[in-house]
């Protein structure tokens, strides 16, 4: 039987859960901003977001800011290349994240480079912040 009742269908069609880039996974960001080698592999099997010819980057959301620089640093010292981490946060509600990093990172005197991949929600909704994402240099 055919459901042809327009409120019928309105119904069905909002109770389908939509993909929102609010569902966007780490890797769908490396694959956006990544001007490098995606999932590039060490001998000791850890993998390498991304590896352009400078930099080794690691791509990480903004509540796991500590990891992502241990991991940067460490791929920094696998290649020789300079650490990278590109941090994925709402620009409005998780500066903080942004703010921890930067600290820590100065305290240590840690040299790595730091960009923002705004949320996807974010740039949808207008406020992008900043956006910066390391391609070998620029």
């Amino acid at each position: 039987m055919l459901i042809t009742r327009p409120e019928v269908v309105c119904f069905l069609l909002l109770a389908i859960p939509s993909i929102s880039h609010a569902d966007w996974k780490e890797a769908d960001y490396v694959n956006r901003y990544c001007m490098g080698k995606v999932e590039y592999v060490l001998p000791d099997r850890t993998r390498i977001d991304c590896l352009t010819e400078t930099h080794a980057i690691e791509f990480d959301f903004g509540r796991k800011w500590a990891e992502a620089l241990g991991q940067s640093v460490y791929y920094s010292a696998q290649t020789g290349k300079r650490a990278g981490i590109v941090l994925i946060l709402d620009t409005r509600t998780e500066v903080r994240y942004l703010n921890r990093l930067r600290l820590a990172v100065e305290h240590a005197g840690i040299d790595v480079d730091i960009s923002i991949a705004p949320l996807q929600e974010t740039i949808k909704t207008g406020n992008s912040g900043v956006v910066t994402p390391l391609n070998g240099g620029e």
